[in-house]
């Protein structure tokens, strides 16, 4: 469907930036091994924010995003969790 010119289907919000999904991907991977488990649980979430912290010096939309993204969450939760 069609409404003003623009289609109604597709990702909504902000664009994931495919080079800080790599750089999110990357640090999961090596979390896989410090962690000895799954990186991508909801319950390792600040966890792996410290790491995104820790190797770029801040938290930058574009990791936020691609975050949310590998996890399957809204931006938004994820977003939240880093605002604490």
């Amino acid at each position: 469907m069609k409404k003003g010119g623009k289609t109604r289907f597709g990702l909504k919000g902000r664009g994931v930036d495919p080079a800080a999904l790599d750089e999110v991907r990357a640090l999961l991977e090596e979390a896989r091994s410090a962690y000895g488990a799954e990186p991508r649980r909801r319950d390792l979430l600040i966890e792996n924010l410290h790491r995104i912290q820790d190797r770029y010096g801040c938290l930058g939309a574009a990791h936020l995003a691609a975050r949310a993204d590998s996890m399957r969450r809204a931006l938004g939760a994820v977003d939240e969790v880093a605002t604490i």
